[in-house]
């Protein structure tokens, strides 16, 4: 699948580089707007997921729908009950709770998929949601320590990596360590 062109497994509404996104614009934030701001910006990505998982269950292919369609429908209900759990925590913050987002699916987004582009399709959402996750659990540990924000120690890694051309193997494209 990772041969196939970005567009057809990659969505631009499903947020990711998550923990990039936490060390550009929150970390240096105080405590409680770390807070308050991660959980909004979590509230609206998680929104995306969810709405996309609702579509993924309106597709019904004729082979093994039932197994699809039961974990489909299982992380769809997983993500909402997330969803649920930050609304409480924002309410609980006195913080605003985002506006529900519309699902504006991309151009790139097949409603009518043939088997093949059916598990494209779902192997994208999964693997983009299950990389969002990973960076949220790493975010959240990240907000319960009361260390100051560094520069990721990955991004010197990679840079040496890049200037001595080794035959070491590529770094991991998975959720990026909090330092």
């Amino acid at each position: 699948v990772k041969s196939l062109p970005k567009e057809m497994f990659l969505y631009d509404w499903l947020p990711q580089n998550q923990v990039e996104w936490y060390n550009n614009k929150i970390c240096s934030l105080r405590k409680n707007i770390k807070v308050k701001t991660g959980l909004q910006h979590l509230h609206r990505s998680l929104q995306n997921y969810a709405g996309t998982f609702e579509e993924m269950k309106k597709f019904s292919p004729d082979s093994k729908a039932k197994i699809r369609s039961k974990i489909i429908g299982g992380v769809a209900e997983q993500l909402t009950q997330v969803l649920c759990e930050v609304e409480w925590a924002l309410e609980s913050l006195n913080a605003t709770t985002p506006e529900k987002v519309a699902a504006d699916l991309s151009k790139n987004w097949n409603n009518s998929p043939d088997n093949t582009r059916l598990l494209t399709q779902d192997w994208g959402v999964i693997s983009l949601c299950q990389t969002f996750l990973g960076d949220w659990t790493l975010i959240v540990d990240r907000l319960n320590k009361k260390t100051v924000c560094k520069r990721p120690s990955w991004i010197s890694r990679k840079k040496k990596a890049n200037s001595k051309r080794t035959s070491r193997a590529p770094m991991s494209n998975g959720p990026r360590p909090l330092v």
